[in-house]
């Protein structure tokens, strides 16, 4: 019981002082966006399985292998990322991320499948990119409150998660 006194007071305010205000910035609501992205294509590469294995025209364990390409690719790259983005900069790895995952996205809608695959894999390294980069970068941004901005920006992934799976669907309808 002791330990969860502790942690109650965790983040409260001294008496007579107000908590610093969270400044939804620019730069604030882009990091938003882009762990937003991270959480469309998470569920998305999902939620485009069958219409890959019918667009390809190859059998169920063919296309099952396409998460665990994209996740061979986070473990990868988590495992390496990190002193990767304290030598380079947030900034640098963001447009790495972004630029993988888009160049993912676009590898996975061609008709070939070892490009799919390589998009696969290009998604997986850019999403781990982005695991790395934004949380940081945010809580960096926001230090008087990091929970609170990392929450947001959780929110907002898992929104966006949610709606992959309507948009596919809609797409294909």
């Amino acid at each position: 019981m002791g330990f969860v006194k502790l942690v109650d007071k965790v983040g409260t305010p001294a008496p007579g002082h107000a908590p610093a205000a969270i400044v939804r910035d620019r730069p604030t609501v882009l990091l938003y966006a882009t762990l937003g992205l991270l959480g469309y294509w998470l569920n998305g590469l999902g939620s485009v399985l069958g219409q890959l294995q019918r667009q390809l025209q190859v059998d169920r364990g063919s296309v099952a292998f396409y998460p665990s390409m994209f996740a061979v690719a986070l473990i990868a790259v988590g495992l390496l990322a990190g002193r990767a983005a304290e030598r380079v900069g947030h900034r640098v790895v963001l447009a790495a991320g972004l630029a993988a995952m888009t160049a993912g996205a676009l590898l996975l809608a061609t008709p070939w499948q070892p490009l799919t695959l390589l998009g696969a894999v290009l998604l997986g390294v850019g999403c781990a990119l982005l695991v790395q980069v934004v949380p940081s970068a945010v809580t960096e941004r926001h230090p008087a409150d990091p929970a609170v901005v990392l929450g947001e920006a959780n929110a907002v992934s898992s929104w966006a998660s949610v709606l992959a799976p309507a948009a596919v669907a809609l797409a294909v309808a």
